[in-house]
Formats: C-alpha cells, structure tokens, sequence
C-alpha cells in the first residue's frame, strides 16, 4: 500500500470530526466538547454514525474502565489524537488519570491548542487565550497562534508554544510517530519542562485510532517494540481498518 502523504493523514482527522459531530448532533452519544473542533457539517449515514459511536463508546468504556481500575494512579497516551476530546470528557466525569497525553502531527496539535484557548477549554491555566479574527478554528487559527507567540525572546520558544501545551495532566506535543521511538520516549519521560515526565513502570495505556494504518509496517513495529520495552505495565488499544486493498468492504480490529 502507498504511504499517504502528511497532508492527507492530517486532513482525515478533519473527516472523522465531521463524522462525530453528525452522529452527536443525532443524538449517537453525548459530547458537548467535539462541536469546537469541527469545520464543517457534512451529513454522513447511519452506517457511518453507527460505526462511529461503536469506536468512540468503545474508546471511552475501556479508558475509563482503566483508570477506575488502578484508582487514577495510571497514565494515559493517545496517539495520533487529532481533535479526539475523551480528555474532556474523562475530565467532565471526574475521572482523570495522573498524566493524559496527546500526541500528532504538527499542523493538528497546532491547530488543536489554538482552538482550546481560544475556547477556553482550560479556564484555569496560565496559558493566555490566543487572539483570532475567525470562530472557524481552521487555517486562520493556526496562523493566529503562530502570531500569538511573535513577541517571545526567540523562535525556538515561540516554535514550542505553538506546538505543545500542558495544563494541570494534560500535556499535548507535536510528534511524528514514523520518526525513531527513542525520540518519542524521550519526550514522554523527560521530567524538564520540555517533557512529560511519565513514569516508565506505572500502568499506561496508549491509545490509537485509525492510526497505524498510515504508518508503514517497519515503523509500526518498531513503535509497538519501543513502547512494550521502554513500559513496563503498558496497555494498548487500538482500532484499525483491515482489508484496505481488498474490493470487500473495511473490517476492523
């Protein structure tokens, strides 16, 4: 299969939100948060909607059934998150693990934090809200983020805050999980301000929807491998399309 191209990884992101959003706005499931990151109001049919809820309500089900069960002392990474909003919702329910981490591409991590504080979806943090001329949240509001930070002492400062944010467990960073898995451990268990400082030995589940279908198999791989020997009580769930060659249509795993 061909690798597709950054532009198009990042812009399914864009469809499965406009997909949530139908189904929620049909009363699938409840989710007051996905209308923020959502561009457009394409209809979509009930096979659509219903496969959707079966992912989403799957999702949240055995993320919350994890943190239930090591009492909240566990960590959580989602990978490849886009405009995923179970943090908002696991938030909303009173049920957060220690660390909740997002990880993906750049344009949509940085589209993502300009949205949330524009929104502010993180009313207590010290991150100020970045200024936008548009409610869109699309093109215009990542470039707004970008000038938000033009005052800052350096680029690489301004690079940073354009492209990772933490507030109280929730830290989001722009990552491309094809790139060596050291670099991407290293990132998650840096203590420093740069880091997320997870904990190599608590439970940790990662997460990962329609993800590694766009990677190639070699970098998979060494994903999976990297993760399963660098945690030691590490969970992973994820939910893939199979059979994409194939004239049949999609089955999933």
């Amino acid at each position: 299969m061909e690798v597709p191209s950054d532009q198009v990884i990042q812009s399914t992101n864009d469809d499965a939100t406009a997909s949530k959003l139908h189904a929620v706005n049909r009363g699938y499931w409840v989710d007051p948060y996905i209308r923020h990151f959502c561009f457009s109001r394409t209809p979509k049919s009930p096979e659509i909607s219903r496969g959707y809820f079966v992912r989403t309500q799957a999702f949240k089900a055995i993320t919350m059934s994890f943190i239930k069960h090591n009492h909240g002392e566990c960590q959580v990474v989602n990978l490849g998150a886009g405009s995923d909003t179970l943090y908002f919702i696991l938030r909303e329910a009173n049920l957060l693990p220690r660390k909740f981490v997002e990880v993906d591409l750049g344009y949509n991590v940085m589209r993502k934090i300009a949205i949330m504080k524009n929104r502010k979806l993180f009313p207590d943090s010290e991150n100020p809200p970045v200024p936008t001329e548009s409610s869109r949240g699309d093109t215009t509001a990542v470039q707004c983020a970008a000038g938000a930070t033009a005052d800052t002492s350096s680029t690489e400062d301004a690079d940073s805050r354009r492209t990772a944010f933490h507030a109280g467990p929730y830290y989001i960073f722009a990552f491309d999980l094809r790139q060596p898995v050291e670099s991407l451990i290293e990132r998650l268990c840096d203590t420093t301000s740069n880091g997320c400082g997870l904990s190599r030995t608590s439970p940790t589940l990662f997460l990962a929807e329609c993800v590694l279908v766009y990677m190639p198999s070699a970098q998979t791989t060494q994903l999976l491998r990297g993760l399963a020997t660098n945690f030691s009580s590490a969970a992973f769930l994820h939910y893939e399309q199979a059979g994409i060659q194939s004239d049949l249509s999609f089955s999933y795993h």
